[in-house]
């Protein structure tokens, strides 16, 4: 099991090796619903986990509607 961390719990921002695998996810996946929750982590990188959380949940409801 592989517990390597993917964000600075202390900063809010995402490790630098995570933001490169997002970007090669999109760039291969660009139509994939999980590439527009990779971008919002993107773009909200530094917000912070409880923010993310809930902009990834809102989206998540969104979809399965």
């Amino acid at each position: 099991m592989d517990n390597t961390p993917s964000m600075d719990r202390t900063t809010g921002k995402l490790e630098e090796e995570n933001i490169i695998e997002y970007n090669r996810f999109i760039a291969k996946n660009p139509k994939s619903f999980t590439s527009k929750l990779a971008k919002i982590l993107l773009e909200n990188n530094g917000a912070g986990y409880d923010k993310l959380k809930t902009l990834i949940e809102k989206e998540q409801d969104n979809y399965f509607k």
